[in-house]
């Protein structure tokens, strides 16, 4: 019998700790503080340097804060690793070419 009691344990435990994930880069919190920050992140014309701290999450299931990301995947070397201790798996997301020869 098809049942939600999987779906809504994953996400529970998602969102629950996604309130206190750090990027695995600069290891500050991924989420601002305040929600209303958050909120003007992804709505309207933000900021710049709001813009470069919009939380983005990667295929490995990490999340990163996208200038952090951007910098990670565009610098060399290359290729690397999650940083994050319980991950160790290359990171990848839509935005960026997942061919190295690309970047």
């Amino acid at each position: 019998q098809p049942s939600l009691l999987v779906l809504v344990t994953f996400l529970v435990d998602r969102v629950k700790g996604l309130v206190a994930q750090k990027c695995p880069c600069c290891k500050e919190l991924v989420l601002p503080v305040n929600p209303e920050e958050l909120k003007s992140m992804y709505g309207g014309s933000p900021s710049h340097s709001k813009k470069k701290m919009k939380p983005m999450h990667t295929f490995c299931g990490c999340w990163y804060h996208k200038s952090c990301l951007n910098t990670f995947i565009t610098e060399p070397p290359f290729g690397l690793e999650c940083p994050t201790v319980s991950c160790g798996r290359r990171v990848f997301h839509p935005d960026w070419p997942g061919e190295i020869k690309q970047l």
